[in-house]
Parts: C-alpha cells; structure tokens; sequence
C-alpha cells in the first residue's frame, strides 16, 4: 500500500512537471511570436537615405546585381547586368531626405495622369513616395562609359509597396533646383 501511495506521488509530480514544461512552452512561443512581429517594423525614412547609400556603393564596386536589386521595377534607371558602369572612384559626400523635394514631387503626382499609368492613389502618394537628396564625387573611365563626372549632385526618387515593404529607387535627376 505504501509503495502503491508513492507511485501514485511519482506519477503526479511528473505530470505537474510536465504541465509546468507545457506552459514555460507555450509562455515562450507566445514572447517570440511577439518578437518576430515587432521586429517587422515599417521602412522609415532613414531606410530611404540607406537605400540611396546603398546603391552609391554598389554603382561604386560596379554592381550591377545590387543595383537591379535597389531599384523598383518601373525605375528608369538603367541596371543591364550586361552594361559596363565604369566607375574609378566615388566618394559619398552627403545623403538625406528632401523634405521640399518630397512636398514638390508629391504635389506634381497627386491627382496626375502619370501616377494614374502607374495604379498610384493619392494616398499612396502621400504615404509611399520620397525624394533622396545626394551629393558625391565621382571619376568614370570615360573609354568605357560617357558619364559626366566630378561633383555630382542627384535626387533619387523612392517608392515602396507599403509601409512594411523596403524602398525602392523609382527614378533620379540632376534637377539641383529647390
């Protein structure tokens, strides 16, 4: 009878353990899945000046690929795989949001036939699209490629899919005027 008594303890301090283990799980799968949501934060305007970098950086080792993968499928940009960009050297000098670029480009697209073409809302306009100011010095092997070159000073234009979706480079210009 004693050992049927112990048993019987045995048995229900297991199950308690194993009741408590279940729960410790469970506990921690609810606190990573609350992590992982977290961590997938919408793309700020910070990332938007990181993309312009990142791309500098990639026309500087001469990435095609990285370049293809920076820019928005409409992009008139041109990233041929098969294009030889030529850069010697580029130094980045300056990289930041446009605030009055972004004002000016949005109040051009909003309601406009052009971001009509594109399936553009004027919501998504006003939430989805951003100008990227950039100044940097660069040098081109002018044997390969006709760039100009020397101090150049570029706006990149951003768009992305939506606030959790990365930037993406939509067009550029050398437009200076503010």
């Amino acid at each position: 009878m004693i050992k049927s008594i112990q048993l019987q303890n045995i048995l229900n301090k297991k199950t308690k353990r194993h009741v408590i283990f279940q729960s410790l799980l469970l506990i921690f799968i609810i606190i990573l899945t609350g992590e992982l949501i977290a961590c997938e934060k919408p793309s700020s305007i910070s990332d938007a000046s990181d993309v312009v970098i990142q791309y500098l950086e990639a026309l500087k080792n001469n990435d095609n690929t990285t370049l293809q993968l920076l820019n928005n499928e409409d992009s008139d940009i041109i990233t041929d795989s098969e294009v030889t960009l030529g850069v010697i050297s580029l130094t980045i000098d300056k990289v930041e949001v446009s605030d009055n670029r972004t004002q000016r480009i949005k109040e051009q697209y909003t309601g406009s036939d052009l971001a009509k073409s594109y399936g553009w809302s004027d919501n998504y306009i006003h939430d989805n699209l951003i100008a990227v100011y950039a100044e940097y010095t660069v040098d081109y092997d002018n044997t390969k490629v006709p760039y100009d070159e020397g101090k150049i000073t570029q706006y990149f234009y951003l768009v992305r899919t939506n606030s959790n979706s990365p930037w993406r480079i939509w067009a550029s210009s050398y437009d200076i005027s503010d």
